[in-house]
């Protein structure tokens, strides 16, 4: 290669090795799924910085949630985390979290996410309390005004 074309390119390619290493948050519905977490202690001390939901949904042994937060300088993280212990009604019920850890994120821009949450190891802790393979289980989760009806 000539050496005064090299010369004359080696800005652009500096140039186009920097933007493609540059990534921002996007409103892209990133995606991930992590299981719910059965413990009083982390239910209680759940990290409760601000986010909304904006749905929430339920597919077989999978709760949908789509939430929305500001950030974008820091990575967020969720999970899901439940009272451990049943509350008995005619269909036992239970009371979750989602908790949202921001990371001290000092941005302000407006992003949606849609997470997934495994409920199985609440099915398996039911059927090994009530020695049955079916059931329901109402689901209360913090700050969504109507229950979740989890039927397995």
């Amino acid at each position: 290669m000539n050496k005064q074309l090299l010369i004359l390119i080696t800005p652009f390619l500096l140039l186009a090795i920097v933007l493609i290493g540059c990534t921002t948050p996007t409103d892209d519905n990133n995606s991930y799924q992590t299981s719910i977490i059965l413990d009083d202690d982390l239910f209680q001390n759940a990290s409760r910085d601000p986010y909304k939901i904006n749905n929430i949904g339920l597919e077989r042994d999978i709760l949908e949630i789509n939430v929305s937060f500001s950030g974008g300088c820091e990575e967020h993280e969720f999970s899901l985390f439940e009272d451990s212990s049943f509350k008995e009604s005619l269909s036992v019920q239970i009371e979750a979290v989602l908790s949202h850890n921001d990371n001290d994120d000092p941005c302000d821009g407006i992003y949606t996410e849609e997470l997934t949450f495994d409920l199985s190891p609440l099915k398996e802790k039911w059927q090994k309390a009530y020695q049955k393979n079916s059931g329901t289980i109402i689901i209360w989760l913090e700050g969504v005004e109507e229950s979740l009806s989890y039927e397995f």
